[in-house]
């Protein structure tokens, strides 16, 4: 009798393991399902794979000896989701935390569970060492698929050469200078879960904004930088333009259309000249610039040589990837 009993309690056995792995096998398969198949006992089965989730927490370091052990989500269900959150980000949308909460809930749903709260997935995905949240950072859509590796490497190419040249190697004489339109309405970037080799995303923006523009330089040691000039369209300042928020130092200017032209930046380069005290028997100092129409004027370049300034332009459409104003002060 008792050899019996053994021999029954080996088949059972034998049953619940193959009924746990065809569950693993598939995250959408449901206990009830297996348990038909397999001719074993709901309730035994769904106590087996407690265990065995348990078993997997335990040896991953992450066992809670004082309870909270209930596993929501499967491996496999884990890798869906780090892998649809990679997806998302290859193609340039982004999975947001609402998203792959409401995929978790149908997964769930699926399974015939309940939905796990909303707290539980903020836990969840801050313990998550493969997941975490970055904010996209929204770009016009021309700027994003333009650049290549070897764009950048000739660029690095050309500025060592040019500091080589004149001798520049020290990072007080090394300026950033930029025109950044400032855009009124524009939409802030969105919180997205992504993968934790990724850092960032750029998502398209709309183009059809009021904006006004800021002229900004900063230094490569850090030195505080002039006052910036902002540029609003119209025709003259209109008293209510003036915010509290305003030092007092900033410079205010027009143009028809808000954006910046030869007459407005050849007086900020004056400006700029005058601040670094640059001179035609001062060392030379290198600008770094985008190249907008203005700095392609002749009275510009001329100027700056005049005054040991070499001017030296970011590749076309680059300067989101390297221009330290784009890339900081004045990223999206």
């Amino acid at each position: 009798m008792a050899e019996i009993t053994e021999i029954t309690h080996q088949r059972l056995k034998k049953q619940l393991n193959q009924a746990l792995e065809w569950l693993q096998e598939d995250p959408s398969r449901t206990t009830n399902v297996a348990a038909t198949q397999f001719q074993v006992n709901s309730s035994s089965l769904q106590m087996c794979q407690l265990h065995y989730w348990h078993q997997q927490r335990n040896s991953c370091g992450t066992f809670n000896e004082h309870g909270g052990n209930n596993i929501i989500l499967t491996t496999a269900q884990e890798k869906a989701l780090h892998l649809y959150c990679y997806e998302q980000w290859e193609m340039g949308i982004g999975a947001t935390p609402s998203i792959i909460y409401a995929a978790i809930c149908h997964l769930k749903q699926q399974e015939k569970c309940s939905q796990p709260s909303i707290s539980w997935f903020h836990k969840w995905l801050k313990k998550n060492s493969a997941l975490h949240m970055i904010q996209t950072k929204p770009i016009g859509t021309a700027r994003i698929t333009t650049h290549t590796e070897e764009d950048l490497k000739m660029f690095f190419t050309n500025y060592q050469e040019i500091l080589d040249r004149y001798g520049i190697h020290c990072a007080r004489y090394i300026y950033n200078m930029d025109e950044s339109e400032v855009r009124i309405g524009c939409p802030i970037g969105e919180i997205i879960v992504v993968p934790t080799e990724v850092k960032e995303l750029y998502t398209a923006s709309p183009e059809n904004w009021k904006s006004l523009t800021i002229i900004e330089a900063i230094y490569a040691d850090g030195t505080p930088s002039p006052t910036p000039v902002i540029i609003c369209p119209g025709e003259k300042i209109i008293e209510s333009w003036i915010h509290e928020n305003l030092t007092g130092a900033e410079v205010i200017t027009v143009s028809p259309t808000g954006y910046t032209n030869e007459n407005i930046t050849l007086a900020w380069l004056d400006h700029f000249i005058k601040h670094i005290e640059a001179g035609s028997d001062k060392h030379w100092h290198i600008l770094l610039v985008d190249g907008y129409i203005s700095h392609h004027q002749d009275d510009f370049i001329i100027k700056c040589h005049e005054n040991h300034i070499v001017p030296f332009e970011f590749p076309s459409r680059l300067t989101h990837v390297l221009q330290p104003l784009d890339v900081g002060v004045f990223r999206p």
